[in-house]
This record gives C-alpha cells, structure tokens and sequence, in this order.
C-alpha cells in the first residue's frame, strides 16, 4: 500500500479509479491510498482502500496504513501425484497480519499457513495414511526502498522467519529464514490513463530452509500481471519457481491465475488456481480467501 495521497489524474471516472487503486497490483497489490470522487478540498480526509498480499505467490509492494491491521486469511487444497505416490494437503485458515510501524515505510508481520490436514497414498497398497498439526508462525518485516518513478518500479524488500513452534512433523522445527526483493510497476503511471489498473510485479527470493536437519540455500522467483475485468474486480496470471525444491532436488515451476473481487473499501475476497509445470512441482492447487483492513 502506498503512502496515502491524492490519487492522481481526479477527472478519471471514479469506477476507473476504484479499480485503478485497488486492484493495480494484484501483483503490486493495489496500493492503499485515497481515491475521492471529486478533487477534495486540502483538509478533507478520504478513505483507504485494502490492498492485501494473498492470491498470489507475489508479495506486493504496498504498506499497511500506520495504525491500522490488514488481515488475510483462506484456504489452499494442494494435490500431489508423482511415481504412485499421491498426497493432498489442506491448508487454512493462512493468516497474514500486517500492522505499519512507518507511514508508506515499514510493516510489521505475522504469517501461518495454519491447520494442515494431509492425506497420502505412497503406492505399496496399504492405502491412505493421514497426519495433521500446526504450520510453522513466520514473523518479519516489509520495507519500502523507493516509489515509481515512470518505468523503474516501486521497490521494497522483506525479511522474514520462521520460529520453529509447529507441530512435528509439520514444521522442521528450526528458524528457517527468507530474504525478498519486491518490485511492482502500476502501468497507468507508466503509460497513461488508459492502462490504469494494469500492473506487472515480482519476487526475487532467497531461503534457507532445512531438510532432514541440514540447511541448503533455495531460490524463488516470480512475475505476475493483472488486469482489471470489471467494476471491483482484477484477474491476475502468474508464473512462479522455487529450485531447488528440496535439498538434491530439481526447481519446480508454476503457472497461476486468479482474481479479487472488493466488496467493500476495506473487504476483499479472492480466488486462485495453479498447476505444476513440471514433474518436480505438484500437479495442481486451489484456494480462495478474505481480507480485511481494521
């Protein structure tokens, strides 16, 4: 979310900029910001609108609002099926908690995947056998390095970790830390006002996660573009990597697509599907989630 401001060109239709403000980043993750109906007199305050991370792999650009809570939370089916070995996985209820510290600047932030509820068949016969238990709590910051200027994208980057407190078995039970480089272009600024609500964005990731109790270094990438198809409404398509996938192991690529539909200034719902591009990557997922701004 960006610093709150004016929004800009205010002889654009307020549907347009509705749309505009919210959902130009999808990737970007829609900056929240003002977006008044008509240009405003200079004390006259206007209302933000949310501007969440979820429905995608992309971490946007934006800055929950000092003294205020940008809560996400949804639900990920995941199903895997490699050399006779099918697993499904549930995962919910995802919680993001974003709080800002700095106006535009830095947030703080609280992330889980949850409850996870996983099923296996490992293909000898024995039929399904399921675990279940807490994910791990991943805590960290987001940081705005730079705004847009033109073409060179707005710039921010994240460090995060996990604490280690999941059930075992579910979480490695260890700090597992992340490093992000996020960036998001908003194309109405770019081009003109013609594109306004189309907006590109991506990650440049670098984990370190554990296997088997050894740490090995992982990378993680991703573009994503979105568009907006309707009054309150953007789709997004997005291709993501995670190499290797495991320690030893190959990168697993993703294509994705999705959308969010705002329901109120502060209440977004969204919707995803993706599926693996390579053996490596599972074969397919689905979810969709709610986001509120406090």
């Amino acid at each position: 979310m960006m610093r709150l401001k004016k929004a800009a060109n205010s002889n654009m239709p307020q549907r347009t900029k509705l749309v505009a403000l919210a959902f130009a980043g999808l990737g970007s993750h829609a900056y929240a910001q003002d977006k008044p109906a008509v240009p405003p007199a200079e004390d006259t305050p206007s209302p933000l609108v949310i501007s969440p991370d979820r429905g995608s792999f992309t971490d946007g650009t934006s800055i929950s609002p000092v003294g205020h809570v940008t809560l996400e939370t949804g639900y990920t089916f995941t199903f895997r099926n490699r050399q006779d070995v099918e697993t499904q996985r549930h995962n919910s209820p995802e919680i993001t908690a974003r709080v800002g510290i700095l106006s535009d600047r830095l947030e703080a932030r609280l992330t889980t995947s949850g409850y996870n509820w996983i099923r296996g068949d490992d293909g000898t016969g024995a039929g399904f056998a399921a675990s279940q238990g807490w994910s791990d709590v991943t805590l960290g910051v987001k940081v705005k390095l730079a705004d847009q200027e033109k073409w060179m994208p707005r710039m921010a980057v994240e460090a995060v970790s996990t604490l280690g407190i999941g059930t075992d078995g579910i979480s490695n039970q260890i700090a597992e830390p992340t490093f992000k480089f996020l960036w998001s272009t908003d194309l109405g600024a770019a081009i003109d006002d013609k594109w306004a609500g189309y907006s590109l964005s991506g990650n440049l990731n670098l984990a370190f996660p554990t296997s088997s109790g050894s740490r090995f270094t992982q990378a993680q990438w991703s573009f994503n573009a979105a568009a907006p198809i309707a009054d309150k409404t953007s789709m997004l398509i997005e291709y993501f990597g995670i190499g290797p996938n495991n320690k030893g192991r190959d990168a697993a690529h993703y294509f994705s697509t999705g959308g969010t539909r705002l329901l109120t200034d502060r209440m977004q719902i969204d919707a995803r599907v993706g599926v693996g591009l390579n053996r490596e990557a599972d074969n397919a997922f689905v979810g969709f989630g709610i986001s509120f701004l406090f």
